[in-house]
C-alpha cells in the first residue's frame, strides 16, 4: 500500500484537486465518537445528508461524525445502515424530479446505490 505522503505527492502532481480528499470510517457499535467530530444537529442545528457532510468536509477539512440523529435524507439513511430501505427505496419516486427526469431512471440510480446491511 502506498504511504500517505507519496499519495498526497502524487494526487498534488497528476491532478490537483481543490478540495481534501475524504475519507468515511464507519465505527463499530458502542465506539465513542472521537471528540473532535463535529455533529450537524448538535453543532449546525440543522439536520444533513450524506452529500452535503462529505462536501463540508472537503472543502473545509473538518472530521465530521454522522448520526441517525443527525441525518434527514431517506436513501442516505438506508445507505449507510442506520435503518431499513423503506417501500420508497428503488422505487424511483425519491430521486424522480430532483436527481432523474424520470421515475425510471430515477429506479436505476436508487438500485445503483451500494448499502451498508442495517445495524
Amino acid at each position: 500500500m502506498i504511504d500517505v505522503k507519496t499519495a498526497d505527492r502524487e494526487l498534488q502532481f497528476y491532478i490537483r484537486p481543490q478540495t481534501f480528499p475524504v475519507a468515511i470510517r464507519m465505527l463499530k457499535p458502542g465506539e465513542p465518537i472521537p471528540d473532535k467530530a463535529r455533529r450537524p444537529a448538535r453543532d449546525f442545528k440543522k439536520l444533513s445528508m450524506n452529500c452535503q457532510v462529505i462536501d463540508m468536509a472537503r472543502r473545509y477539512g473538518w472530521m465530521i461524525a454522522l448520526t441517525r440523529e443527525d441525518h434527514l435524507c431517506s436513501l442516505g439513511i438506508a445507505a449507510l445502515g442506520f435503518e431499513k430501505p423503506t417501500h420508497l427505496d428503488n422505487s424511483g419516486t425519491l430521486c424522480e424530479g430532483m436527481y432523474t427526469e424520470t421515475k425510471a431512471a430515477g429506479q436505476r440510480s436508487e438500485a445503483a446505490v451500494d448499502k451498508f446491511a442495517p445495524g
